[in-house]
């Protein structure tokens, strides 16, 4: 999470929060509580995700817009340094 974290915030995405998921994940999914569609389609676009799992959860009380889990498709061909 950490790693990705920082790697997000040098596409200039701003991360709030960053933790480890409850499970393991086969496939990055993408949580969105507040409209961002664009950035939603950049994240897809940086970190070359084909097909992510995106769910809509709208929450005007949500402490951030989206949540990005990252799955083992991105742990075995991202392209951080």
């Amino acid at each position: 999470a950490g790693r990705t974290a920082e790697w997000l915030r040098g596409q200039n995405i701003n991360v709030v929060d960053e933790s480890n998921a409850d499970q393991l994940y086969d496939t990055t999914t993408i949580f969105i509580y507040n409209g961002k569609p664009y950035t939603v389609r950049y994240l897809s676009s940086i970190m070359g995700l084909e097909n992510p799992r995106i769910y809509n959860r709208y929450d005007p009380n949500a402490t951030y817009d989206i949540a990005v889990v990252v799955g083992t498709d991105w742990a075995n061909s991202n392209s951080m340094p």
